[in-house]
């Protein structure tokens, strides 16, 4: 998804790293934003932008509240926003494509795959998530539980889901995945025209945890 910029870093990271082990491999990407309808899609990105922005106290209510409730519902995929993230016009695509492995960076994302899956399809597609949140939530646990492979980042997370039962071989530690750019040393000149363009003052320290 491009909303945030940090799950389609992520799958930049992750094109990156396979075509690194494999250069004939062939990856499409796929960006559940783009399939909405337009007016959700756009009041979706301004809502996001203005409340991480002006309201991140009540935005990380309601994201708690989402996790919280996809711990107690039936199936993640009947979640509140899987119908906005169009998964039959996903299934079309990958029906398509014909791909050996579909991997989401978006919880989102992989709500819909479940949603398909629950519906009987893609049983011979294999199916991954990568975590672009390092957060301890049965949540995500559930997420892995519905589909083949979740690549987590950090063994705090993975040694949590051991204890609760699930399987050594369908979760692996990875680390965040980030572009390359983002461990890039700038020199002065772009630094500061870096920190100018984000208001931010060039005296005071700058911590950038990735």
């Amino acid at each position: 998804a491009s909303i945030g910029s940090g799950h389609w870093a992520a799958m930049k990271s992750i094109e990156d790293e396979i075509k690194k082990s494999n250069p004939d491999a062939e990856i499409v990407e796929y960006d559940v934003r783009e399939k909405m309808n337009p007016i959700t899609n756009f009041v979706g990105k301004l809502n996001y932008e203005f409340s991480t922005k002006f309201n991140p106290k009540g935005y990380d209510k309601w994201w708690k509240g989402y996790i919280a409730e996809g711990e107690k519902i039936k199936s993640l995929g009947d979640m509140a926003l899987v119908a906005e993230n169009k998964p039959l016009r996903m299934l079309d695509f990958i029906k398509k494509e014909k791909p050996q492995v579909v991997i989401s960076t978006f919880m989102h994302a992989t709500e819909a795959l479940i949603h398909l899956r629950d519906n009987g399809e893609l049983k011979n597609v294999a199916i991954g998530q990568v975590m672009t949140d390092f957060v301890n939530a049965y949540y995500f646990q559930r997420l892995g539980e519905a589909i083949d492979m979740s690549f987590v980042p950090h063994d705090t997370i993975r040694n949590a889901w051991l204890a609760r039962g699930f399987p050594a071989d369908h979760v692996a530690t990875i680390g965040m995945p980030v572009k390359q750019a983002a461990l890039d040393k700038m020199d002065e000149t772009a630094r500061l025209e870096f920190l100018k363009s984000k208001n931010l003052k060039a005296d005071v320290p700058l911590i950038v945890l990735v």
